[in-house]
């Protein structure tokens, strides 16, 4: 199982694997069309992956505040 964990406050996302293996990838920002543009890419091209390495999405769900929103995906591997 894969999560992906996006923290628009800190403007990261994290994959943790669960086996001791997570991956942090900086995303560009969160303010302005542009910064907003080039992370929705990043994220489709890192959903992209785990789809292409056998993932598929099982949840999603989201938490933290208005200020600091915080969504997850989970991903399992057929």
């Amino acid at each position: 199982m894969v999560q992906l964990f996006t923290d628009s406050g800190a403007k990261r996302v994290f994959v943790s694997y669960g086996d001791g293996r997570t991956e942090q990838q900086d995303l560009v920002g969160v303010i302005g069309k542009k910064d907003q543009e080039a992370n929705t890419e990043q994220l489709q091209k890192l959903v992209a992956r785990l789809y292409a390495e056998g993932y598929a999405l099982i949840a999603t769900f989201s938490t933290g505040t208005s200020e600091t929103p915080a969504s997850t995906l989970v991903f399992r591997k057929n």
